[in-house]
């Protein structure tokens, strides 16, 4: 047996469940059937925690000509305006994604700046925007094949650790 949803309990699934958590900084493992189901579980595990953080507009940064899935959130979240095209409601995708370049680390930091700054008639209304998260492939295959560099990812990291994402 191979795979059968997370509705019903497998040994072999909860051994390695527990190899896991054992060999990594995670204390639960959570099993998708695709990259695409992963990716929308990250989406919504960063969103929860930045609503837990009181941010009631949660942004995710992914980078241009990136790849993250076929499901409406990760065609959003996929920096190609070619993937998007007829899946919009209104002229929009999902809200709440915005697009850098990639391996460039100064529009990164410009970017999770801007996000950091809510609109003053939107905090007047009650509402906050923040960073979520930022959501990079170590290696672009979809725009190219282009591997990330080591200071561009140090950057996401710390800009994460600094804002709480």
């Amino acid at each position: 047996l191979h795979h059968v949803s997370n509705l019903y309990y497998t040994p072999g699934q909860g051994l390695l469940a527990e190899w896991l958590c054992a060999n990594s900084c995670a204390d639960k493992a959570f099993f998708c059937n695709s990259g695409a189901e992963a990716n929308e579980a990250a989406i919504k595990c960063a969103r929860k925690h930045a609503n837990d953080r009181g941010i009631t507009d949660p942004v995710i940064i992914t980078a241009e000509q990136s790849f993250h899935g076929r499901t409406l959130a990760t065609v959003t979240a996929t920096g190609q305006p070619k993937y998007h095209a007829g899946f919009t409601y209104g002229g929009e995708m999902v809200r709440g994604f915005r697009y850098t370049p990639y391996n460039d680390a100064d529009a990164l930091k410009a970017l999770v700046e801007e996000i950091s700054q809510t609109p003053e008639e939107d905090a007047a209304s009650g509402r906050k925007r923040g960073l979520a998260a930022i959501m990079l492939e170590p290696l672009q295959g979809e725009g190219g094949i282009v591997p990330g560099n080591k200071e561009y990812f140090e950057c996401a990291r710390k800009l994460c650790d600094e804002h709480g994402a």
